[in-house]
């Protein structure tokens, strides 16, 4: 479920004028990309680096190797081990976080500035040199695939696998790890990941906080300069299969107490002109409290606690998915009121005091949450990986004040077709299979992701 909460933001001249920080870009020899920030109001410096690798680069039958090099990257380096490693972070009261995308790996670190050259060489020491020893290995393999026997717990983390294999098949992102993919991974296959990708020309390091430009080039210089350039990977990816139909899939979880609904469509990818007027359609819909899917399904019939929509977009495509967790014996006036708020967004304007409420959460709150070293850094990064525009964020709030009614509807007719539209609902299938079979073809799963014969309830 998304946490999306609805807050009152003011709009005035200042807002709407924001202005985005200015930042030096440089792109060293070895192809490395180097963004420099300058923010000198905390003696701390922050760094995020994205590495044009995801999960959507490993093989089906590998599926979990880019998390388990995720996790295994601070796990030993050529100078230093698991344990060093750690002491050397906690001595100085640092941060030093990696994580994996579908699209991207990350290596996020938040250091005062007089450890900044501390901060390069550990820097260097995780992407450039770890050594994923065989126990840790085994170690994290053992942790996720327990970890994937508790999600089987999970009704939202049901939804989602069964969600994206309908809306991302055949393309990678329709893959999820399973324990048979897990076993398949070796440590030969995380250092031919590694080698492959993780290349200075694949790479952008954004930095922020109380430094010059040209003191951060001579530390990471120093530290990054002679990582070997190779020539960036190139992959294709299969683009997803559109819905022919609307299909129900129906996930028996036995004894289920609630009934946990999802829907989606296609959209559209990150750097997508629609990205703009599809950010306001969304809130109008469903992103807090004031949206449509909120008001109606909670605050007028009381069928849930809360009911939202969200955009997901990544590098290649994206989806527009509606949520709600809700009483078993009302899943289906739930599922009509869905469509119901689906269809008005299509066929009708929306109304003008929503549109301003809209606005004014989106303007609003936007300068607030980025204000930080931290989320600069996170924008600037974001630009760069996905090619949005130069000025894309510069113009953002003004961008967002200028999405008029109908935009909103062409974005709507554009995307929601609710004759095509994927509803996963993972419940008790033996209470709740008559109510679905009124919203169109029906397949039932269990909750390992077998498909099962209608019968068997």
């Amino acid at each position: 479920m998304w946490s999306i909460m609805h807050m009152k933001a003011p709009i005035d001249e200042q807002i709407l004028e924001f202005t985005f920080p200015r930042f030096q870009r440089v792109v060293l020899n070895n192809g490395l990309t180097l963004i420099v920030v300058e923010h000198h109001e905390l003696p701390e410096v922050n760094f995020r680096m994205g590495i044009k690798v995801g999960t959507k680069y490993v093989p089906e039958p590998f599926s979990g190797a880019a998390e388990l090099i995720s996790e295994l990257l601070k796990k030993g380096s050529e100078n230093y081990t698991y344990q060093e490693l750690v002491e050397k972070i906690d001595f100085i009261g640092a941060a030093l976080e990696t994580t994996v995308s579908e699209d991207f790996f990350y290596v996020l670190g938040k250091f005062l500035v007089e450890h900044f050259e501390i901060a390069m060489e550990l820097l260097r020491e995780v992407v450039c040199t770890p050594q994923f020893p065989e126990e840790e290995l085994d170690k994290e393999r053992a942790r996720m695939i327990a970890n994937l026997q508790n999600e089987r717990s999970s009704p939202h983390h049901l939804a989602q696998r069964q969600m994206d294999k309908r809306l991302y098949h055949p393309h990678p992102y329709s893959f999820h790890k399973t324990e048979a993919t897990l076993q398949s991974i070796t440590r030969d296959l995380l250092v031919q990941i590694h080698q492959k990708y993780f290349t200075p020309e694949n790479s952008v390091l954004v930095i922020t906080g109380d430094i010059t430009p040209d003191d951060a080039r001579v530390m990471v210089e120093k530290y990054l300069g002679n990582w070997e350039r190779k020539a960036a990977p190139s992959e294709q990816f299969p683009r997803p299969d559109k819905p022919q139909k609307r299909i129900i899939h129906l996930i028996h979880r036995p004894d289920s107490e609630q009934v946990t609904v999802s829907i989606g469509v296609p959209a559209f990818p990150q750097n997508h002109p629609d990205f703009i007027p599809a950010q306001v359609a969304n809130y109008i819909l469903g992103g807090g409290s004031s949206g449509r899917l909120f008001q109606n399904l909670r605050e007028k019939k009381g069928y849930t606690y809360g009911a939202y929509s969200a955009l997901e977009l990544l590098q290649d495509a994206g989806s527009w998915l509606c949520e709600a967790d809700v009483r078993t014996e009302v899943v289906d006036k739930a599922l009509e009121l869905f469509l119901e708020e689906l269809s008005r967004l299509r066929d009708e304007l929306v109304e003008e005091n929503e549109l301003k409420v809209a606005h004014r959460y989106l303007i609003g709150s936007f300068p607030l949450k980025n204000e930080t070293p931290h989320s600069i850094a996170s924008l600037i990064l974001k630009q760069q990986l996905y090619h949005l525009p130069e000025d894309f964020w510069n113009t953002y709030t003004q961008s967002i004040g200028e999405v008029d009614r109908e935009s909103i509807r062409r974005i709507a007719q554009q995307y929601i077709d609710v004759d095509r539209l994927q509803m996963v609902v993972v419940g008790d299938g033996r209470q709740i299979v008559k109510q679905m079979e009124p919203f169109g073809e029906l397949k039932l799963f269990d909750v390992h992701e077998n498909e099962l014969s209608l019968s068997k309830l």
